[in-house]
């Protein structure tokens, strides 16, 4: 089982689809953002959305879960 969310302002919102707001790189290595909007990091966001997932599941028999896209080397 896997739960969460990006860790910016929103992500919680698109769920495991946050990622695509990242269109591509420009030639000097920053993002091109959907919308021109550049996401604003938000780790506790993150971390409430995890906290309300896994404990919607804590008593459903499931033994572990996977963290989505809690670290992402490509993605800073």
């Amino acid at each position: 089982m896997e739960v969460g969310s990006c860790a910016y302002d929103g992500a919680a919102e698109k769920e495991n689809g946050g990622f695509a707001v990242l269109q591509g790189t420009n030639p000097d290595g920053t993002g091109i953002y959907m919308d021109n909007k550049v996401p604003v990091i938000r780790e506790k966001e993150q971390a409430d959305y995890v906290e309300t997932q896994v404990n919607v599941l804590k008593n459903t028999g499931i033994d572990g879960t996977y963290i989505y896209v809690f670290a992402f080397p490509i993605l800073p």
